[in-house]
């Protein structure tokens, strides 16, 4: 069973293996956390293909739900449209992105919007977030993004030997969330 710990972050694969046999989707998450925007598309397909086939190897089931790390370059639609192709591809069905909000009819299942959720959250807090008390937040955040845009430049990073983690639960179990909803919509 699941046991807290301030110095452990991750599930183990024990305890994904026990979730999902009680129900939990998980989703994949990339392997290495990286700001895919910065990688190569080489890098980026190997990010999203190694990280549901691990997911998928240790759980016996299909995994069709990606969570896209951070830093979602929305303002980017030639990235956004070829990263959309991956993943299609590569058998997912929908994606969340980093840009806050809730899912709606219509929407692009490989650009959904997505709460954050977390461990500080009550009952209370969940509920406003899902009933859209936090939907302000998305006009924000999208004017910080464009009045940054123009100065960040797609540059492919090439950063050797980094180490590989599969991502946190919670991103992933918020995407998979989110996709079954727009699922249920469409």
């Amino acid at each position: 069973s699941l046991q807290p710990s301030a110095f452990r972050e991750f599930l183990t694969w024990n305890e994904v293996r026990e979730l999902h046999e009680a129900g939990i989707e998980f989703g994949s998450h990339t392997v290495s956390h990286p700001v895919l925007y910065e990688r190569s598309w080489v890098d980026i397909e190997s990010e999203i293909s190694n990280s549901q086939s691990e997911i998928a190897h240790q759980l016996g089931a299909p995994v069709t739900t990606f969570a896209y790390p951070y830093a979602y370059p929305e303002a980017d639609a030639a990235f956004t449209g070829r990263f959309e192709s991956l993943l299609r591809a590569a058998g997912y069905a929908c994606s969340v992105t980093t840009r806050i909000g809730r899912a709606g009819l219509g929407d692009n299942r490989y650009a959904l919007r997505r709460l954050p959720v977390n461990d500080e959250d009550d009952l209370a807090l969940l509920r406003a977030k899902l009933e859209g008390a936090y939907d302000w937040l998305a006009v924000i955040q999208h004017a910080s993004k464009a009045c940054r845009a123009p100065f960040r430049r797609r540059q492919p990073l090439r950063i050797p030997g980094r180490a590989s983690a599969i991502g946190s639960a919670g991103d992933s179990a918020t995407g998979t969330a989110t996709c079954k909803l727009a699922r249920r919509s469409s």
